[in-house]
């Protein structure tokens, strides 16, 4: 099975609600609650509940409890998550990279802009300067 995941599919599979819940069960070596899970996925309760029961039902999920709490784990194959794991990995590097590069091309166009504010406010001062010493001059 082949743990490279093109981009434009990638970007499809990560971006579903179920793949956000079954990313933030996966690298994890203790169950988790549906109010972790709300914060880490960014869904809502009833769509993280939702989500976890339709993973529930295909045996990706199971649920237990500790005290009044709800947890939930996956289970999952060394295969199969082997798989995601490393599709997560690619994923998460590419997202990285898309960012980092944003961020270079805004810091370059901060900069760019700065650069341009300071130049036009020393013109500005320049030309103020210019026509006090004119206004003293013609004074004179």
């Amino acid at each position: 099975m082949s743990t490279q995941v093109s981009n434009n599919f990638g970007s499809f599979l990560f971006e579903q609600s179920w793949m956000k819940v079954v990313g933030a069960l996966l690298n994890i070596s203790q169950p988790r609650s549906l109010r972790e899970l709300v914060d880490l996925t960014g869904l809502s309760p009833a769509g993280t509940k939702d989500v976890l029961r339709r993973l529930q039902e295909k045996d990706v999920v199971i649920v237990g409890r500790s005290g009044n709490k709800v947890l939930y784990s996956l289970v999952l194959g060394v295969e199969e998550r082997t798989f995601l794991e490393n599709a997560l990995q690619q994923k998460t590097r590419e997202e990285l990279q898309r960012r980092a590069e944003l961020f270079s091309a805004r810091h370059k166009q901060a900069i760019g802009w700065i650069d341009e504010t300071i130049r036009l406010l020393r013109l500005g001062k320049l030309g103020r300067r210019e026509l006090k010493k004119r206004g003293r001059h013609d004074a004179h």
